[in-house]
């Protein structure tokens, strides 16, 4: 679909970065993993294949960082999925998993990273998810979602805000970011493609042009660019793509240009992890080259012929209001 989808590993070049590669191929998470090792984050977590792991605990003393492991999960487990449709769907929000006893085929290991004990005791401390046993659910105590965002490394200001508008239920939280957003949107604070290999910021920002978010963003962009130039070169130019957001569940990345507010051209477009890999909308957008939005309806265009259109709806879990955005590098 694009020139980086497929060559992630060529644009790291022959940096230890290939050696993450090797472990987790999609590069999930290795942006946040260079800005532990060279200490702009004090520690982070990560799902690692279980056949991969005795790769992952070499890399790791390679770095010199420290890890401490918690669980084996499943993801994706019918087991799981059936659990949580007995339970109330807005406790929760993408991470479904079950826990599973032994390391088995399927099974990954949820692993805290960090290059110094302290932080990494932080982290685990506060690093765990709710729970489901049986017919109970145990919740993750509010307090815990904030000192594991600092843990993290998260700004003061972003985790205020997550405090203050994240409720999948009712709220949305990139929709309020996108409105809380003053001047000119930035790449450097542009947290959408977090998901991915390509993204600088770890967190839902405060703002797509958050100063703390930026500073961080900046300095872990010079670390990589000094590492693996042809890799930073293809996130910026990701970062600063036109994308069409709905929800913490649909995103989409789009090769084109925005007019005023409500509308983009493109040539392709790409559907944004966490969306799922069977999106409806992504099929409707990929049969066109433009979208409008009009309230809460989007129009999809093949030239001046209307293809579909969607009804975006924000009366159920994960509010579906959409917004398009085009920050600048």
């Amino acid at each position: 679909m694009d020139e980086y989808r497929f060559n992630l590993s060529s644009l790291v070049g022959n940096s230890w970065l290939k050696l993450f590669l090797d472990i987790i191929p999609s590069g999930l998470q290795l942006p946040s993993l260079v800005a532990v090792h060279n200490g702009l984050k004090p520690a982070m977590d990560l799902w690692v294949p279980q056949r991969k792991w005795n790769s992952f605990a070499e890399l790791m003393r390679y770095l010199g960082l420290f890890y401490y492991s918690d669980s084996y999960i499943e993801t994706d487990s019918p087991a799981a999925m059936l659990a949580f449709e007995r339970q109330r769907v807005e406790l929760f929000t993408t991470t479904r998993a079950l826990s599973v006893a032994n390391a088995t085929e399927r099974a990954e290991v949820h692993v805290f990273v960090s290059s110094t004990k302290e932080a990494l005791f932080t982290a685990v401390a506060a690093g765990w998810y709710p729970v489901i046993v049986g017919t109970r659910i145990v919740p993750k105590h509010f307090a815990d979602h904030d000192k594991f965002g600092a843990s993290l490394g998260y700004p003061y200001c972003c985790r205020a805000f997550f405090r203050r508008e994240n409720d999948w239920h009712e709220n949305n939280c990139w929709r309020s970011s996108f409105s809380n957003t003053h001047g000119e949107p930035c790449a450097y604070a542009n947290g959408l493609l977090r998901h991915t290999a390509y993204g600088l910021v770890p967190h839902i920002p405060c703002s797509f042009a958050c100063h703390a978010t930026i500073n961080q963003a900046r300095d872990l962009y010079a670390l990589i660019a000094a590492e693996a130039p042809m890799y930073a070169r293809a996130m910026i130019d990701r970062l600063s793509s036109p994308t069409l957001c709905l929800s913490e569940r649909q995103i989409y990345r789009m090769t084109g240009t925005v007019d005023a507010s409500n509308v983009v051209r493109y040539t392709d477009v790409e559907a944004v992890l966490p969306t799922p890999e069977a999106d409806q909308l992504v099929a409707l957008l990929s049969a066109g080259n433009e979208v409008r939005i009009e309230r809460n309806i989007l129009y999809v265009f093949s030239g001046n012929s209307l293809v579909a259109s969607y009804f975006a709806r924000a009366d159920k879990h994960a509010p579906e209001l959409p917004f398009l955005i085009t920050n600048n590098p």
